[in-house]
């Protein structure tokens, strides 16, 4: 495609799994990194967590470029089922096992220093805590969670539906969150996740919003990219 194509002219590649984050991305770097801007970036969506297909063409290409993708917990001790992000838990997340940073264990990759996340001109961005001992995403939408309960909390939202931000009557008008401190929603941050059946839709639904925080994995992976 053109978009795959493209990469080979570009001053600098972000590799994303999905829509979410494809979509999100040119307000994301105007909110943290505004010199890329002024780069020519190719954004390349991979549809999953398979950019370690496109391995010797990046180090052919030796273009500077990140790659955004997710932790994908599972459990190993219960048919290799999603799971919290857990000290115990392992990563079904290719990119991660086998090739950067090349760790399986969930504790390794959440122990390891931003330095080990780089191979030659390639860095690899996964949700990590947003916080010293707190808790970390599996996931972009659980991370925006944990990212924004301040917001959500107080916005008019509505965060029990399958959709966080559906609106619930159709006439425009979207039901407060109620009985939810930045507290719950952090501790529930994996099942609303869960709840969450239409990604693009919650992508469009970010971007009504007044204010929200970039999910601390995305911005150190562009602060890195932007240098």
């Amino acid at each position: 495609s053109i978009n795959r194509c493209d990469m080979f002219f570009a001053d600098k590649i972000i590799m994303v799994e999905g829509n979410v984050e494809k979509l999100l991305l040119p307000i994301i770097i105007k909110k943290v990194c505004t010199k890329l801007l002024s780069q020519y970036v190719s954004i390349i969506e991979i549809g999953g967590a398979y950019a370690h297909r496109f391995k010797e063409i990046l180090e052919f290409l030796n273009v500077k470029t990140l790659v955004i993708t997710d932790i994908d917990s599972i459990d190993p001790n219960n048919n290799r089922k999603a799971c919290k992000v857990t000290k115990d838990a392992i990563t079904s997340n290719q990119v991660l096992a086998k090739w950067l940073p090349a760790k399986e264990k969930i504790e390794d990759l959440l122990s390891l220093k931003k330095d080990s996340k780089i191979q030659n001109r390639i860095r690899v961005a996964y949700q990590i805590p947003e916080k010293s001992e707190g808790i970390c995403g599996r996931s972009f939408e659980e991370a925006f969670i944990l990212a924004n309960p301040d917001i959500l909390s107080h916005e008019d939202l509505d965060i029990t539906s399958k959709n966080i931000f559906k609106n619930k009557t159709g006439k425009g008008k979207k039901e407060v969150i109620t009985s939810k401190s930045c507290t719950e929603i952090e501790q529930n941050s994996y099942e609303l996740a869960a709840k969450i059946d239409k990604k693009t839709d919650f992508a469009f639904d970010i971007l009504s919003l007044k204010t929200w925080t970039v999910p601390l994995y995305i911005k150190e992976g562009l602060l890195w990219l932007e240098k």
